[in-house]
This record gives structure tokens, sequence and C-alpha cells, in this order.
């Protein structure tokens, strides 16, 4: 039997950098996305709490 762990982490940039961009009132967002699927032997398998 396998045990299948689904991790992400996620971020939202937003900038107004230049004058340009400023004067005609624009901004840029860009979005950074994680994702990593980790599939594990059950036998193999420990609780981790805390992790940063």
């Amino acid at each position: 039997m396998s045990l299948v762990v689904n991790t992400y982490d996620m971020k939202i940039r937003k900038t107004v950098e230049g004058k340009e961009a400023i004067m005609k009132d624009k901004r840029f967002y860009v979005a950074h996305l994680d994702y990593d699927t980790i599939i594990e032997e059950l036998d193999a398998t420990a609780i981790i709490k805390g992790l940063k």
C-alpha cells in the first residue's frame, strides 16, 4: 500500500514600477506556483509537525 502527499506553495507579486507604468495606472501581477506530489510506501512514512 502506498501513501500520496501533495504539497504546494503559491506567491503573488504586484508591481507598479516605472514612471510610464505609474502615469498609465498600470499594475503587473506574477503568480508563482510550486507543486510537488510525493508517493511513499506506507511503512516508510512519518508525521512531521512544524516544518518551515
